[in-house]
């Protein structure tokens, strides 16, 4: 696993800087959100077709877990509704139907996160009528969904032993963690006496096939993994990103909240599950660099 995780940070890490370089003006970053938002409504069009097939279910498509296929529509979710897209009103009702149809708690929370963030950024532009016909499709949402979105009554409890095992991990790992790409398969070393006492039929069910278990949480996986030189780096990262953001807002009102849209519905999602091997998660983060990079030389 190391070297599967080490061969999949090469690979991120070139496709980033291959895009941070070829993105040399926003006119060539516009043509990419293009292609990603007929990507998105491809996605969701076929979502439709399968929910017409099969009925209201959780739609997986080609993907190996419906979640997935949720986070995968939200980056073009963001790019129309922050933009002057033709049939906008048309095309956003059709991904957020089918980022639902996906079934995924955290993408699903993405929305709502979304569509706030544009209510704010319209919130002098909106008549009172939208508004209020927006923040009641907002809150219907979040009544309709309360349980799978915010309290999940389907949930088991496994994440919460999830975060134990890794904070046993931090703790006999403090500076390094147990490793790049281990928490899967070695789980079961930093399993105590405490957490068999919860009795989780997921965990117990892993141990007793010694199968994998992801943490299901991408800040977890850094304190497990990673330790403190993990938590140090994402720290200067996103102080860096905090920056990038400062001076984009001098730039671009629009491409700001944007880039907020972005890198916050995709940092929602990782708080549920694990993300960090994707190269479109580090591409996202790295939006704001490339827009202010790209303003610079034409200033």
């Amino acid at each position: 696993y190391y070297i599967h995780y080490v061969r999949n940070f090469v690979f991120v890490a070139s496709i980033v800087a291959y895009l941070y370089f070829v993105l040399d003006s926003n006119d060539k970053l516009e043509e990419l959100f293009k292609l990603i938002v007929a990507i998105t409504i491809l996605l969701a069009v076929f979502i439709v077709v399968e929910v017409l097939q099969i009925g209201w279910g959780r739609s997986w498509l080609f993907y190996s877990n419906p979640n997935y296929l949720g986070y995968a529509l939200l980056p073009g979710l963001v790019l129309v509704i922050f933009s002057k897209q033709n049939y906008k009103q048309l095309i956003v009702p059709l991904i957020i139907f089918s980022i639902f149809a996906t079934g995924s708690r955290a993408a699903e929370l993405s929305v709502v996160f979304i569509v706030l963030l544009f209510i704010f950024f319209n919130i002098k532009q909106l008549n009172k009528s939208y508004l209020a016909v927006s923040l009641l499709i907002v809150i219907s949402t979040l009544i309709l969904f309360f349980d799978k979105i915010v309290t999940n009554q389907d949930f088991n409890g496994t994440r919460g032993v999830l975060a134990k095992i890794s904070l046993n991990v931090f703790n006999e790992h403090p500076i390094n963690g147990m490793g790049y790409g281990q928490f899967r398969k070695s789980f079961s070393r930093y399993v105590d006496e405490d957490i068999r006492k919860i009795g989780n039929i997921e965990i117990e069910k892993a141990l007793a096939e010694n199968a994998e278990k992801m943490t299901h949480n991408d800040f977890l996986t850094i304190v497990a993994e990673l330790g403190l030189i993990g938590l140090v780096f994402v720290i200067f990262l996103f102080y860096k990103l905090y920056g990038e953001l400062k001076k984009l807002l001098l730039h671009s009102r629009n491409n700001y909240f944007l880039s907020i849209g972005l890198i916050g519905s995709s940092l929602i999602f990782s708080l549920f599950h694990n993300n960090l091997t994707s190269f479109v998660f580090w591409f996202i983060l790295f939006v704001p660099f490339i827009m202010n990079r790209n303003y610079e030389k034409t200033s």
